[in-house]
């Protein structure tokens, strides 16, 4: 018993005097020589990409170089870097700049998935007519703002971020070939010398490229498609043609393969059904409250039967399944759709598509 006591305070004493080990007062002071990062951006650079990196606001200086790849960029960084070692274990997000995008993105996807230092689930953003040297250097200056300016998004961004993580994007790429990304757009402020940041879309990456964007007026038809919907606001017009805000509380939508008498499949029954609540609207004149409320929902079902009609269009147009429909039949009627996945986007053209949207809305007293 007494060896073994022994044996312990050996052990405990030779691990006091290995390098950064010991002392409470050891561990704070190697955390102070850290510069933690937050924001991670890449661009497009010739001959690679160019790395940039963000602080916490107040908190230094955006650094950022050029690599041919990323973990080339990363080291040149740290080799800048002389007084501080640069730590990336608390970025929040990943920028990617419009032009960078339109490169293949899987070679950045695959590191930040391998990468010991990133988190798995840090959500992904392309910047719409903007690099992301730019944007994470003018958003609050160049002492940072760019992790508290995306930060103040999360409650206007899709709810599941981890949709938008580098796992998730890859696992699309290969099960149907494309996939989204959340575009976001960086403006000057109005009143400071800073930049505010808004949703912007959608950014559709094929072959992991970026293709095209979806324009934000089509973002509820997508959040519907991808089974998502969450709180959003819609401008409808009433029985007189003034503007009435709704606002969309949750909402679902259901496949339903349409096979031909030989099983295969010939289309597309889609059955959406969406809830929202009367937020601000005009007096109601001559109509009725019921009348009203029955002129609205209409509206609504209407407005959203044509943004999801929208998307899908453009998902026919562009031969590819960014929507990851799919898959989804797949789980839906695994005997008729096995192996949809993939080849689903070369399937859109040729199938059609029904589309009926079920509309609630509820608080239809609180008219001005």
């Amino acid at each position: 018993m007494k060896r073994s006591f022994l044996l312990l305070l050996y052990m405990w004493i030779a691990l006091l005097a290995l390098p950064g080990c010991g002392t409470l007062d050891a561990g704070r002071r190697e955390v102070e020589q850290l510069q933690i990062m937050e924001t991670m951006g890449v661009d497009h650079a010739p001959g690679g990409l160019r790395l940039t990196l963000a602080p916490s606001e107040g908190e230094g200086p955006c650094l950022s170089a050029e690599g041919v790849s990323l973990p080339d960029a990363l080291e040149r960084l740290r080799e800048l870097s002389v007084e501080e070692d640069i730590f990336c274990g608390h970025v929040r997000q990943l920028l990617i700049g419009e032009e960078a995008a339109q490169t293949d993105l899987r070679n950045v996807l695959e590191v930040v998935c391998r990468s010991s230092d990133l988190r798995l689930d840090l959500p992904i953003y392309v910047l719409r007519g903007a690099t992301a040297h730019e944007t994470m250097t003018g958003a609050g200056g160049e002492e940072g703002g760019i992790t508290q300016a995306v930060q103040s998004l999360r409650t206007k961004l899709p709810r599941d971020e981890r949709s938008w993580s580098a796992g998730r994007i890859l696992r699309d790429l290969e099960r149907s070939g494309s996939a989204l990304l959340p575009a976001l757009d960086f403006r000057e402020a109005a009143e400071e010398d800073t930049h505010t940041a808004a949703p912007d879309g959608y950014a559709v990456i094929r072959d992991g490229r970026l293709v095209r964007f979806l324009d934000r007026d089509q973002a509820l038809g997508v959040s519907f498609l991808r089974d998502q919907v969450g709180a959003d606001r819609l401008v409808l017009q009433d029985l007189g043609g003034l503007p009435v805000t709704l606002e969309i509380d949750g909402g679902s939508l259901q496949l339903r393969p349409i096979l031909n008498d030989s099983g295969a499949l010939t289309g597309l029954e889609l059955n959406a059904r969406v809830r929202s609540s009367l937020l601000d609207a005009p007096e109601l004149g001559e109509a009725s409250r019921e009348q009203y409320a029955d002129y609205l929902t209409g509206q609504l079902e209407t407005a959203v039967s044509r943004q999801i009609s929208q998307v899908l269009q453009l998902s026919k147009q562009l031969k590819t399944d960014f929507l990851g429909l799919g898959p989804r039949l797949e789980l839906a009627a695994p005997e008729t759709c096995r192996g949809a996945g993939r080849a689903f986007g070369r399937l859109l053209p040729g199938l059609e598509l029904s589309i009926a949207v079920r509309g609630e809305l509820s608080h239809s007293g609180g008219t001005n």
